[in-house]
């Protein structure tokens, strides 16, 4: 990451100077891509489970002032008060999984109850297609189970959601002016028994139950 980082650094840097000399300027795309990462205008995603790769990611994006959210923060819980303090951003599993490597020895339904009541920002993720996507809301009734609110298990499949992706002015909550997409239950959408009677995409039904 530190690499990486630096590097954007350097390329930005020879950016502008050929800018300012009205001179030839190789473009290199793969660093183009973080160039808004630099600049605080996208956060940077960053992949890991270990409490220790966390900690890790966390410094060196303070050393170079990005802004970051994690992904998976399979070991969160281990160290919830210390990401609770950093207000950190994170998308939690896919915990409906087998313990397939030592990166997941530790993964417990328990990770996001622990990480929201520490202050952190949470969403729940099934690494689709690790788990199809279908199986969202069954995973966040197993987080229900495990002691998170029905409606921090709701959110974190919904606004949270959008919320880490920076896209909740359109969706994730149903409020004037978002994009009307909506799905209607015959029951608790946290009931693995309940079915989707009505589905609406951009205002539009797109599908019906017969």
């Amino acid at each position: 990451m530190r690499d990486a980082l630096i590097k954007v650094q350097n390329y930005m840097s020879k950016e502008a100077e050929a800018s300012e000399k009205e001179t030839f300027h190789n473009r290199d795309l793969k660093w183009e891509s973080l160039v808004p990462v630099i600049k605080g205008e996208l956060p940077l995603s960053i992949h890991a489970h270990r409490a220790d790769d966390i900690a890790t990611a966390i410094r060196i994006c303070e050393e170079f002032g990005v802004k970051y959210t994690i992904e998976h923060c399979t070991e969160g819980h281990i160290i919830a008060g210390y990401l609770g303090k950093k207000k950190v951003m994170a998308a939690v599993g896919p915990t409906m999984s087998s313990r397939s490597k030592l990166e997941l020895k530790n993964k417990s339904w328990e990770t996001m109850k622990k990480l929201l009541d520490a202050g952190c920002h949470v969403c729940m993720i099934t690494d689709h297609p690790v788990i199809p996507i279908e199986h969202l809301s069954l995973c966040a009734s197993l987080a229900f189970r495990a002691g998170l609110s029905r409606e921090d298990a709701l959110k974190c499949i919904t606004l949270y959601g959008a919320e880490h992706l920076g896209i909740d002015d359109r969706v994730g909550s149903i409020e004037k002016g978002k994009d009307a997409d909506l799905v209607m239950w015959d029951g608790d959408p946290l009931d693995s028994r309940s079915s989707a009677l009505l589905t609406m995409i951009d205002g539009v039904v797109a599908y019906r139950k017969d």
